[in-house]
Parts: C-alpha cells; structure tokens; sequence
C-alpha cells in the first residue's frame, strides 16, 4: 500500500490527520493509495475522529474496521480498483465524507458494512475506461456483505456513468435500513442502466429531489 496505518488490540489512535499527500498504490494485487485499518479483537474500532483531506489518491482508499466520526474531504481518488472500501466497525458511525471527486476505474464505492454514513457533494463517475462488473455492477454498491448497513445518506452532487463505461446501475443497495439520496444528480450514460437499484433486502429506502 501507499500509505497503511493499522490499530492492534487495545490500541486507540484519534486524530489521525492525512492532508496534502500524493500516494499511489504499488503494483502487488490488492494494493491500495491509503488503507487504514484494525484488528478485529479491538472493539473500539481503533482509528477514529481522524481525516484524510485535500490529497491525491491514485489506487483508493481502504477503512477496515475503522471506528467513529472519520472524514475523508476534498479528495481527488483515481487509478484501478474501487476508490472507496469501506467497513467501519461494528455500531460505528461514518465515515463522513465531504466534496470528494472519484473516477476509479473499478467503480467509485463499495460499503461492506457501516452506520450513519454521509457523503455530501460527490462527484464520483465511473468513465469510459471504467468497468464496474466487480462491484456488483454497480458505480457505488451499498454491499454489506459484512454487516447490514443502517441510516446513512447522499446528498447533492453527481453520480455518472459514461456512454462506454460497463455498468448495469449507478447505485446498488442490499442489506442496509433506512438510507437516503436527496438531490442527487444522476448521470446514466446508456439506456441500459438504472440510477438506483434497489434490492429485496434494502428497507426503507429514501429518495427525494432526483
């Protein structure tokens, strides 16, 4: 990885601060720009009220058992593979994530598992070089494969697909309770694809001003 920050049982790191960095990831698989992570016997979550901002990110970003209140702003996050993985600890609230641009190449976002999550004032597309079908198809996929998901929202922004990217949907929700997009713009670039879809187990989601 570029940069990897890890917590270990019993250890606590808030405010961990990120800022004004250019990472990429290496060439080994699996690779990513910047993982911060946590052994998953610390309960706590380990990392919290930490941020990365105002950064070049060139391989994504990983929060693996990340605990409350972690911000991601103002960052610019490209290159192969999914730009944002997110699976926060269990009952952890975020991350928050403010004004981020995202045109990985392998879709924009996959949650695994998380609470509370909010993004506001995305720009996050999947461009013609861009093929999402490991994501689920999707731009942004709410997975939680590891958890359900519950609350969370996007508000305002954009979320594309380009005319000769390969995707079924911008965004796939499954397994999360209660999330909501309010004014979102969203940019399907072929007939085929959908803005959102959402799966029999989602619950009570929430869409206004689309």
């Amino acid at each position: 990885h570029g940069i990897h920050a890890r917590t270990e049982s019993g250890d606590l790191l808030p405010k961990l601060i990120i800022r004004e960095v250019a990472v990429q990831a290496s060439s080994a698989p699996g690779s990513r720009g910047f993982v911060l992570s946590n052994h998953d016997s610390n309960v706590t979550g380990g990392i919290y009220c930490s941020s990365i901002q105002d950064s070049l990110v060139k391989g994504g970003i990983s929060l693996d058992g990340t605990g409350d209140s972690n911000v991601l702003a103002r960052n610019v996050v490209t290159g192969a593979g999914v730009g944002y993985d997110i699976a926060t600890i269990g009952g952890a609230s975020g991350p928050f994530l403010y004004d981020e641009n995202c045109t990985s190449a392998g879709g924009t976002m996959v949650v695994r598992r998380g609470r509370r999550l909010a993004i506001t004032n995305p720009n996050f597309e999947l461009q013609d070089n861009g093929d999402a079908t490991a994501n689920g198809g999707a731009v942004i996929h709410f997975l939680n494969d590891s958890g359900i998901g519950v609350g969370g929202y996007i508000l305002g922004g954009l979320v594309s697909g380009f005319t000769d990217a390969i995707f079924d949907t911008l965004v796939r929700v499954e397994n999360h309770t209660g999330l909501t997009f309010r004014d979102v713009t969203f940019s399907a670039g072929h007939s085929g694809a959908s803005a959102i879809a959402i799966e029999p187990t989602a619950r009570n989601t929430r869409v206004y001003g689309c």
